[in-house]
């Protein structure tokens, strides 16, 4: 997502205004199901927003193992969106999202048996390609902009 220069200065400013003593923030709606964020947290945005380190969604490709019956090994392509300041950071969560997906983990599921295993499967995840933003489907003009992890077979 890019903001411009009046966004962001915006954005600086009602963070910092948060950061005042006297304004309690934790009475407003949009805390309902969350925490504010610390002083040191709204620091690190501010300077991220200053700098223009902000996330972007990128559509990242690749391949990963996939063993058939047979104990061949072959390659199963995926698309999927993955958030990172960089495309690299992007490659990284895609990796780690298709490894869980392969294992059927829920986003903050944790399986202590399966971790060194999907750590092992992240390892084997290769990256062919991270574009900025979503990569639209030809053969599907009405594709909505949805985060689609490959779905192993």
């Amino acid at each position: 997502m890019e903001f411009t220069e009046q966004e962001i200065a915006q954005m600086i400013a009602a963070l910092r205004f948060s950061q005042l003593p006297h304004n309690d923030i934790t009475e407003m709606p949009h805390f309902e199901d969350t925490e504010p964020l610390s002083d040191e947290a709204i620091d690190s945005l501010c300077e991220n927003l200053n700098c223009g380190r902000l996330p972007r969604r990128y559509t990242v490709v690749g391949l990963y193992p996939r063993w058939a019956w047979d104990n061949d090994l072959h390659d199963s392509s995926f698309a999927t969106l993955a958030e990172g300041v960089t495309p690299t950071e992007a490659a990284m969560a895609a990796r780690k999202q298709i490894a869980r997906c392969y294992y059927r983990l829920e986003d903050g599921e944790e399986d202590d048996e399966v971790e060194e295993s999907i750590e092992e499967f992240r390892r084997g995840v290769i990256i062919l390609a991270a574009f900025p933003g979503l990569v639209k489907d030809e053969y599907d003009p009405d594709q909505k902009e949805e985060n689609h992890a490959a779905e192993p077979e």
